[in-house]
């Protein structure tokens, strides 16, 4: 289960458009204020455009820094 999406400000528009709708079906919260760059510098992989956080703690931890 999701707890948080991480969208690259730069996905594509029909990547944006299908992760966002599901986010909000699904009333997962949202990120999309980094490049897909950092979001791959982040976790280490190259050219990602989606990370999902299942880890309930985690992602409130990552909420909580972004307010």
């Amino acid at each position: 289960q999701a707890k948080l999406v991480v969208l690259a400000s730069d996905a594509g528009v029909n990547t944006t458009k299908r992760i966002t709708d599901k986010a909000t079906f699904y009333n997962i919260p949202l990120i999309h204020d980094f490049s897909s760059e950092s979001l791959s510098n982040a976790i280490g992989k190259s050219n990602r455009k989606v990370i999902v956080i299942t880890d309930s703690a985690f992602s409130k931890l990552i909420i909580e820094a972004m307010e």
